[in-house]
């Protein structure tokens, strides 16, 4: 350390750490919106948090595919991870919420998962498919490379392609052990109760 001297971050990596500080603000805004919206869908407080792992799903695919095809992590890639969240998170929406259709008709949670997963499969796979294959070229660079597009699209792809994967093989296993706890709960607290009401009613 020499006395008297100093060092501050100016031009470009001033302006960077501005874009990065704004993009995380906006990525934590995006996340609670999010969280918002499904509480007054799903009237639960639990089930959001399992479409939210989609998102820590996604960033699995993403660190693979920036390591994979050695992009760097910068500010285009902060940018695409934003645009992603909207995106990953409508295969778990589509399917918790089928799945809680399909128990307010009558079925049990296992068959709601089975029923969901049958029936929501394709669409999903689908929306994906058609996705991923319109930046797949952009994404590997087949019309020529581009230090912007290339790695926003990469993010994109490979966010995607892991957060579906993974949507569909745990978030209906994660259903399953939610309603398995719901009902254990349900049953200690209401045994609680049957066992506290005597004893109120015999001190009256």
């Amino acid at each position: 350390h020499t006395p008297g001297l100093s060092l501050a971050l100016a031009g470009q990596m001033q302006e960077r750490q501005a874009s990065a500080g704004s993009l995380a603000i906006a990525a934590l805004l995006a996340t609670l919106l999010i969280y918002l919206i499904l509480v007054s869908r799903f009237k639960n407080y639990i089930q959001p948090v399992l479409v939210l792992l989609t998102l820590a799903f996604a960033f699995m695919g993403i660190i693979t595919g920036l390591l994979v095809h050695d992009h760097p992590i910068g500010i285009v890639t902060a940018v695409a991870v934003v645009g992603l969240y909207g995106v990953t998170v409508n295969d778990a929406i589509i399917l918790i919420d089928f799945m809680n259709e399909s128990r307010r008709g009558g079925r049990n949670s296992l068959e709601a998962v089975i029923e969901g997963c049958r029936l929501r499969l394709r669409p999903i796979v689908l929306t994906t498919a058609t996705t991923v294959v319109g930046l797949l070229p952009m994404a590997l660079g087949l019309a020529g490379y581009s230090s912007i597009w290339s790695p926003f699209a990469t993010t994109f792809c490979y966010g995607l392609i892991a957060s579906t994967l993974l949507t569909l093989l745990v978030t209906p296993c994660m259903f399953l052990i939610l309603s398995d706890i719901t009902v254990l709960f349900g049953r200690l607290f209401g045994s609680y109760r049957r066992e506290e009401a005597p004893a109120g009613a015999e001190n009256r």
